[in-house]
């Protein structure tokens, strides 16, 4: 009897937890038509006019023989324009074509605004305007921050404002005008997608790139328009930044903590306020930005998610640019899925085939990264609700991507279930090495048959003035008893003395570099850009990672038989030195090196390299918009759902409850049985 009511018990317990999923889970559809209607908030409102949701198209017969009545900016009115003519001083309705015929309204003096997107972007030129009705613009319909509690569903106009580039000037010639977007600290990601843009524009596209001023922020002789910008930080309220908004990135305490995801302090994420407040806040970048008629954003999505707002906002669609391996938490809130049985998570250090003791560590690692990325999409859903509020929540934003570009390459990362729309570019500004300065080229081709190892710790986390000077003794000491000529990149006046066989440059040309025949090896912090470099050209890497995804990397680069991996907390002259004396002098290094690179430029001989792919791409967004048929369609999913557990509970039940009920009757006559006899009386009373 026990076992039966517990069996019943854990049946009703799952028919529960079927039916309360969906509610727990929120399960609002998201980009449905009918979110733009809501037609069950609507119910016994008699009179209330109608919104122009699609619905609108299926019952014109409502609307006959209203004589007078104010039309919907509706889709019908799209059909019907005679209706509209010689109606002089008569509000205008919101409708479709008026936000593609903007050159129609120039010169208008006084005349109220058609629904373009500045009036997006701009309700502070609407307040203390009281009683001013509002134009029906497509944002009205969906309008759902003043339906308190209903998360996510923060949609703007419908699909038809994401495809609205083709309406700007310039489109008709088939030019694209790029808006570069980055986080507020972007590094060598500033570098790379600069690059990417004087491709563009070699190609006939115009490129805006909008950067932020860091300790690291230098004059640039490019044809990219750059727009620098900076908080204003005069209170000092934000940490990492003086007085005039210039961000210094901690470099010292990337050296002092340990390479773990626990160990980033909370206080960066406070940074995200001074990125949001300005690009969202500011009502005079938008309108400059919005009169430069961009039809496409670039965005450097790591921790940019108000980016994605701005861009939103602009009307643009967006391709994303991801620097990294494509996984962590931006790649989860994207909707590809990575089970942390075989895809590492981020800053893991672990690699594909894992044991048991590995796969926990790496499901607790990918439990830390959600909690994470969670913390940080909260903070900035905070600023976009609040300088935004038409604009969809983070998770949105980021599914709702056209394209993802990956700076990395299969050759250097695991295979993963990838949807189409997210694309491994290799390296966008691999290609031919540049001749180098005569005096380095002659210094190098001086290293004779030993050649030459480059050393390097990268540029985004990296200032000379940071690094422990018994780090750099231990590489000194250990460069001293090389045969090898040695380039190092650092600050000379920060090393007084150094090895005859050692030259110190502060800035180099890495990627030409690595590109020369007598570099043998490449010391490096195995950051995603110089891997790349490194692995085309075909050097084998010691790699001494600092932070963030360095430690993976590094993880794949000994797992690939590229190279060997110290880490920062071993640093030292007899460690260094038997690193590099094993990768040089084992040539299985340098085998494993040059094949993974022919591997590489054979790929890129008979197709496309990794910069066309991005040009190709970019274009293919500019030229036809929403790419939704690329998309993974669960992506909206929860847990439950996305895995079928809430079907495999309907099954259970199914097939459990017909199963305790025949138990639970066969045993209860069983029982019955046996408490009256054979004679069909009780056995007590037998005994008595």
């Amino acid at each position: 009897m026990t076992g039966t009511r517990l069996a019943t018990l854990v049946s009703v317990f799952l028919v529960i937890l079927l039916l309360l999923e969906p509610v727990a889970k929120g399960e609002r559809k998201q980009s449905g038509p009918e979110n733009l209607v809501r037609p069950e908030t609507r119910e016994g409102r008699q009179g209330e006019r109608k919104q122009s949701g699609p619905e609108n198209l299926v019952r014109p017969e409502t609307r006959e023989g209203r004589q007078g009545e104010r039309k919907q900016s509706g889709p019908e009115n799209l059909m019907r324009p005679e209706t509209r003519e010689g109606r002089q001083g008569e509000r205008k309705q919101s409708e479709p074509e008026n936000l593609v015929r903007p050159e129609t309204r120039e010169g208008r003096q006084g005349e109220r605004k058609q629904s373009e997107p500045e009036n997006l972007v701009r309700p502070e030129t609407r307040e203390g305007r009281q009683g001013e009705r509002k134009q029906s613009e497509p944002e009205n319909l969906v309008r759902p921050e003043s339906r308190e509690g209903r998360q996510g569903e923060r949609k703007q106009s419908g699909p038809e404002n994401l495809v609205r580039p083709e309406t700007r000037e310039g489109r008709q010639k088939g030019e694209a005008r790029v808006l570069i977007l980055h986080p507020i600290y972007a590094g060598s990601h500033e570098l790379g997608l600069r690059r990417f843009g004087e491709e563009l524009m070699r190609r006939g596209h115009q490129v805006t790139q909008v950067r932020w001023r860091s300790s690291k922020t230098s004059q640039v002789t490019s044809p990219v328009q750059v727009v620098t910008l900076s908080p204003n930080n005069s209170d000092l309220r934000y940490p990492y930044m003086h007085r005039d908004g210039t961000f210094h990135p901690p470099t010292a305490m990337l050296w002092e903590r340990p390479r773990r995801l626990w160990q980033v302090p909370l206080n960066v994420f406070s940074v995200v306020g001074a990125h949001c407040l300005t690009l969202l806040g500011d009502a005079a970048l938008f309108t400059h930005l919005y009169q430069a008629n961009f039809t496409v954003a670039l965005v450097d999505v790591i921790a940019n998610e108000c980016s994605l707002a701005l861009a939103h906002r602009l009307g643009l669609p967006v391709v994303a640019f991801w620097g990294f391996s494509f996984q962590g938490g931006e790649a989860k809130a994207m909707g590809v899925f990575q089970s942390p049985a075989i895809v590492p998570a981020f800053m893991s250090d672990v690699g594909a085939e894992m044991g048991f003791r590995e796969r926990v560590w790496n499901t607790l690692m990918s439990l830390a990264e959600s909690a994470l990325i969670a913390y940080h999409l909260s903070n900035t859903d905070y600023y976009i609700q609040r300088l935004a509020p038409h604009v969809p929540l983070s998770h949105q934003l980021l599914r709702e991507v056209e394209a993802v570009l990956v700076h990395s390459h299969w050759l250097l990362d695991h295979a993963k279930l990838m949807p189409p729309h997210v694309q491994y570019l290799g390296c966008i500004q691999c290609g031919p090495p540049a001749p180098l300065p005569h005096p380095l080229h002659a210094w190098m081709n001086g290293s004779g048959e030993a050649g030459v190892i480059l050393f390097s710790l990268g540029y985004t986390g990296f200032e000379a003035s940071a690094v422990p000077g018994e780090v750099m003794g231990a590489f000194l000491n250990a460069f001293a008893r090389l045969q090898q000529r040695v380039l190092l990149r650092f600050n000379p006046a920060l090393l007084p003395t150094t090895p005859d066989n050692v030259m110190v440059m502060d800035w180099l040309p890495q990627h030409d570099i690595l590109g020369h025949p007598k570099t043998v090896l490449f010391v490096s912090h195995c950051g995603q850009s110089g891997m790349n470099e490194a692995v085309y050209h075909g050097v084998p890497l010691v790699a001494v990672p600092i932070f963030a995804d360095q430690g993976d990397n590094a993880r794949r680069v000994a797992e690939r038989g590229l190279g060997v991996a110290v880490d920062k907390t071993e640093i030292s002259e007899e460690r260094i030195y038997s690193a590099i004396t094993t990768v040089l002098r084992d040539p299985k290094y340098r085998q494993t090196a040059r094949r993974f690179s022919r591997l590489w430029k054979d790929e890129v001989e008979a197709g496309e390299s990794g910069l066309e792919v991005a040009v190709r791409w970019v274009e293919k967004v500019h030229n036809h918009g929403r790419l939704t048929h690329l998309r993974l369609p669960g992506a909206h999913l929860s847990f439950l759902q996305y895995f079928a557990i809430d079907v495999a509970a309907l099954l259970a039940v199914v097939v459990l409850l017909p199963l305790c009920l025949v138990h639970h009757c066969v045993c209860r006559r069983c029982f019955k049985r046996e408490l009256l006899g054979p004679s069909g009386m009780s056995s007590k009373l037998k005994v008595n």
